[in-house]
């Protein structure tokens, strides 16, 4: 793109230098083009030519967007502020191009520079992005309703813009996520570690879902499922395989006394003792309950602490419905008895 020192030159100046410039350009090629004779045919001195513009290619590409933006201007003219769908839009640049209106000058310039301009600069001139030109302008009169695509993959392969990605991927999460529930919360949660710019906005979606199947039946057989599997590893001592499914409940929802539990449990296995009762108190400041109080209890047995495991299991079997958890603790008190 030329420096401001350009775009602040009288426009007579600019035009004379623009004007020798594709002069050159069109009798010689891009790669033989001379800078010198650009100058001297626009009368300045190789040190201005430096200040107003990067290279050659700099100069080049500038008078390509020009013409980019003439060719958009008049789409946008011709189209009428209606919107037409992707075919008909490019018949009407064809007709365009191919029409009486077409700039012959940039026909000449287009046909007679562009066909010798090798593949490095090519790639170099796509990678712009069309630089300043807005292709924004003329995407907005073009409808794509009617555009089937075979996929969702084939649609996400064509787009470049990283907000278009964002905005699709998303459509597709939404659209599919009466079909999952954890699977959709999972890569909504994904996507926000990738996209993090939209943290705020995909935090919103999640917690509207979140709060929509809050007191879903179907979410809740779900995550008990779920839970029910990982109680399982536990207790099969795939203390691994346990622990990789709590981190990826984790990233779907908010802590959960189960979950603290079960992390509890498995820290213990591992010898910290510590770090289980941290999990323990934890999870009871989310919920009150004999689970955790029976965690609790053999925590404190499991290092010593004796009196204090007792009257944990003292309270369980005088105060709890469950008779599970209550068996469970009169077989420790008897056990601690002996």
């Amino acid at each position: 793109m030329p420096t401001n020192t350009f775009f602040n030159l009288p426009i007579e100046k600019r035009e004379k230098i623009i004007n020798a410039a594709k002069s050159e350009f069109v009798e010689y090629s891009f790669h033989d083009a001379s800078i010198n004779k650009i100058i001297k045919s626009a009368g300045i001195s190789r040190g201005s030519f430096y200040m107003y513009f990067e290279n050659k290619e700099d100069l080049f590409l500038y008078i390509l967007d020009g013409y980019r933006e003439e060719v958009l201007a008049e789409i946008v003219k011709g189209v009428n502020g209606e919107k037409c769908d992707i075919f008909q839009m490019a018949i009407y640049i064809y007709d365009y191009v191919t029409s009486k209106d077409f700039n012959e000058e940039m026909y000449d310039f287009i046909i007679k520079t562009l066909h010798k301009v090798d593949v490095t600069l090519l790639n170099y001139f796509f990678k712009l992005d069309c630089r300043e030109v807005k292709i924004s302008s003329a995407r907005k009169y073009t409808d794509l309703s009617n555009i089937v695509f075979a996929n969702d993959e084939e649609l996400l392969n064509i787009l470049k813009d990283k907000d278009d990605i964002f905005i699709v991927k998303v459509n597709i999460l939404e659209k599919n996520k009466n079909k999952d529930l954890l699977k959709y919360i999972n890569n909504m949660k994904k996507l926000l570690n990738n996209y993090r710019e939209y943290n705020d906005g995909i935090e919103i979606l999640i917690n509207k879902f979140e709060s929509e199947f809050e007191e879903s039946e179907e979410l809740k057989i779900l995550k008990k499922q779920y839970k029910s599997i990982v109680e399982n590893s536990i207790k099969s001592n795939n203390l691994d395989e346990a622990t990789s499914m709590i981190t990826e409940y984790e990233t779907m929802f908010s802590k959960d006394n189960d979950i603290l539990n079960m992390k509890g449990i498995i820290a213990m296995h591992n010898g910290n003792f510590k770090e289980a009762e941290l999990l323990f108190k934890e999870a009871t400041l989310l919920e009150v309950n004999y689970n955790t109080m029976f965690n609790i209890a053999y925590l404190k047995e499991s290092i010593g602490e004796i009196n204090e495991a007792t009257s944990f299991y003292k309270k369980i079997i005088y105060n709890c419905e469950d008779k599970d958890i209550m068996f469970d603790s009169q077989q420790r008190l008897k056990f601690l008895n002996r």
